[in-house]
């Protein structure tokens, strides 16, 4: 693992009790087996509490450092290249919010899972979205 870049790779295959192998499979040298992962550290809870944000998937440790970097500092680099996706952006916006209150992040949510997700979830951070805006609006 890069701890420096909280990067890690990891698979989905079981150990003989069927628990997760995760980070300490054998197979992880080789050329396809896992998925890389990227980790940041958010602001501390409303609690106190440590909060982290964990995004896999990529092919590529590049692809992962790439998406980690631009959570990071959003004017790192082309954001018409962004390998964050517009329904990866708006779930981390709604896990970093820490002002609102319980009612109103429950309106966040709604509206970003059944209107902004449905049509612009599948786009890249740095498409325009004036298509997919021009799909939500109802006319």
């Amino acid at each position: 693992m890069d701890t420096s870049h909280g990067l890690f790779k990891r698979c989905s295959c079981l150990d003989d009790v069927g628990r997760p192998l995760n980070s300490s499979c054998s197979r992880l040298q080789e050329r396809g087996h896992g998925s890389w992962y990227f980790r940041v550290e958010l602001p501390l809870g409303r609690n106190g509490r440590r909060r982290q944000l964990r995004r896999g998937g990529f092919s590529s440790r590049d692809a992962a450092k790439q998406a980690c970097d631009y959570l990071r500092d959003p004017t790192v680099g082309d954001p018409s290249r962004a390998l964050v996706s517009t329904a990866q952006w708006l779930q981390l916006w709604l896990d970093t919010r820490l002002g609102p209150r319980e009612s109103t992040m429950q309106t966040y949510r709604h509206h970003v899972r059944n209107y902004l997700i449905p049509y612009l979830g599948g786009r890249s951070c740095g498409s325009s979205p004036t298509l997919g805006c021009r799909r939500c609006s109802p006319r």
